[in-house]
């Protein structure tokens, strides 16, 4: 089973603050689900001005009981109050020039379960504009200078291999026990 979703969001902050954000978002106190984050590789391209980074994110979850029911804890490596921990790895790209960040993230863990992969595209647009409300009033209301935003594409795909292992595990049943 796949399953997609994507959506646009405009965010009402600079390229330059919603990149920073982006890769100050963990670790911190707030997000107590992530219990680490290591850089593998980061590498800046002068001729291009493109910065490309590999980090790898720690995060602890507690399963939901109906999936523990559905599924044994050993199965998953989760302790016995459910608590799981998995990796997951997220690459970017940011591009100065262009104004564009790219982002995938996806997890390394129960794969043979559940596999999502999330990609984010982050970009300046070229002019903001407000629909009714001319250029020197957007001054005044934002001190004299034009507001900045950044649209973000996001989308995810989940795929599920329980689906796919109930029809295999059906197959080999009829074809063992077909007269």
């Amino acid at each position: 089973m796949v399953k997609f979703y994507s959506q646009t969001d405009n965010y009402p902050y600079s390229f330059p603050a919603v990149t920073l954000a982006y890769f100050l978002r963990y670790p911190n106190p707030y997000s107590t689900h992530v219990a680490s984050t290591d850089t593998i590789s980061r590498h800046y391209d002068p001729e291009t001005q493109r910065l490309t980074t590999l980090r790898l994110h720690l995060k602890i979850s507690k399963l939901p009981s109906a999936v523990l029911k559905l599924i044994p804890g050993s199965m998953l490596g989760a302790s016995k109050d459910g608590s799981t921990q998995s990796y997951i790895l997220e690459r970017s790209m940011v591009d100065i020039r262009t104004g564009v960040m790219e982002t995938e993230s996806r997890n390394l863990e129960w794969t043979g379960v559940l596999s999502v992969v999330e990609k984010q595209v982050f970009k300046r647009p070229a002019e903001t504009k407000f629909p009714g409300v001319s250029a020197k009033e957007q001054g005044e209301l934002f001190g004299g200078k034009a507001m900045q935003t950044t649209v973000v594409e996001t989308s995810v795909a989940l795929r599920s291999r329980i689906g796919e292992l109930v029809v295999v595990i059906k197959l080999i049943v009829l074809s063992t026990y077909s007269v």
